[in-house]
């Protein structure tokens, strides 16, 4: 049966390559000459031996991540606010991608290296109002014993997140103004998350005391990925296109890490805990769409690509911060399984090819 399955799948993946159809192509193809039950192949034709191309992005991103849920309210007959949890503010952050690739004359395959830097820093904080009771705070991995006195609390969350991909794709026509592009490689990366709790609070004959809890999560993860570019030309060398990628990596979180300490007295650690080399198979979800413009020049020896896009990333499993103080502070729990990363927003790039 295993047999029947494997012979079955390679004959799926050989199916496009084998219909092909060699076809002398601009794109779109003014004229369809492809045969019916045949896919034609595409490539950029210049007057090279050999094409090699760049590409630079721009990225205008939100990072997001679930689970940094800050304090709430303390219920008071007066207070409207009764109940209302205070959440960390995400803003959008610029971030660049670099690729370096080229298209092999031979069978024309795509093959790409491509690199993803976004580097970040967020602040919230939030002073108790003063028809409030208190703050009860969320993030503490210990109940101090001013923990209801909460005046005021402040979260900063630190995000380095560097992922380098490699992929090899080929381009075919299914139709004059229709490209399909399936694609596979591989998929590294790494995050660094780290987070920086600040609660002031009342302590009765010493004054305001401000609690500091520094937590770091450092991970690395790799596995295959797969998905599809298509590219729709609605005019001439104008189009839409969208790229949905999927992988499915092994990620390891080398170092967990929490230490709360008193500000005015930083070598006092009050609580530390670690967990280190925890393992999890890791989905990982990329999506682009936009739209896309390219052209030949200087006699058909370059091609340029300029294009704007929606960019979407989902990382499962990622915020193991709060999954590490849910576990020791039975008070606040909420749930063991860690909490999601979502990145989200424009991708302007240029590809140049020579």
């Amino acid at each position: 049966m295993n047999n029947v399955k494997i012979a079955f799948f390679t004959f799926l993946f050989s199916f496009t390559f084998l219909f092909s159809y060699e076809y002398k192509n601009s794109y779109p193809l003014t004229k369809s000459e492809i045969p019916k039950g045949f896919n034609e192949s595409f490539n950029l034709e210049l007057k090279k031996p050999f094409d090699i191309f760049i590409k630079a992005s721009l990225l205008y991103l939100q990072p997001k991540e679930k689970g940094f849920e800050l304090a709430y309210f303390i219920p008071n007959n007066n207070n409207s606010n009764a109940g209302k949890v205070i959440q960390m503010d995400f803003n959008y952050k610029l971030g660049f991608k670099s690729a370096l690739g080229f298209h092999s004359k031979h069978d024309n395959w795509n093959v790409k290296f491509e690199y993803t830097y976004l580097h970040m820093s967020e602040s919230t904080s939030f002073l108790r109002p003063s028809d409030a009771d208190g703050l009860q705070t969320l993030l503490r991995p210990s109940n101090l014993p001013f923990s209801n006195n909460t005046t005021a609390i402040k979260g900063k969350w630190k995000l380095g997140f560097d992922v380098l991909d490699f992929q090899m794709s080929k381009l075919y026509y299914a139709g004059k103004k229709l490209l399909i592009s399936p694609l596979m490689g591989v998929k590294t990366a790494w995050i660094d998350q780290r987070f920086i709790f600040y609660v002031t609070s009342e302590v009765e004959n010493v004054g305001l005391l401000t609690a500091a809890n520094h937590m770091k999560s450092l991970s690395w993860l790799i596995g295959p990925k797969l998905g599809t570019n298509m590219k729709w030309f609605l005019y001439k060398n104008f189009n839409i296109f969208s790229s949905p990628i999927f992988c499915l990596a092994f990620q390891r979180f080398e170092n967990i890490n929490i230490k709360e300490f008193n500000e005015d007295n930083p070598s006092t650690i009050i609580n530390h805990k670690k967990n280190s080399d925890v393992d999890y198979i890791t989905p990982v979800v990329d999506f682009d769409l936009g739209v896309n413009y390219g052209y030949y020049f200087s006699n058909n020896k370059y091609h340029l690509d300029v294009s704007a896009s929606y960019l979407f990333m989902y990382y499962f499993n990622q915020n193991m911060i709060r999954n590490l103080v849910s576990r020791i502070n039975e008070n606040i729990r909420t749930s063991t399984k860690p909490s999601d990363l979502i990145i989200n927003g424009l991708n302007i790039n240029i590809k140049f090819d020579f």
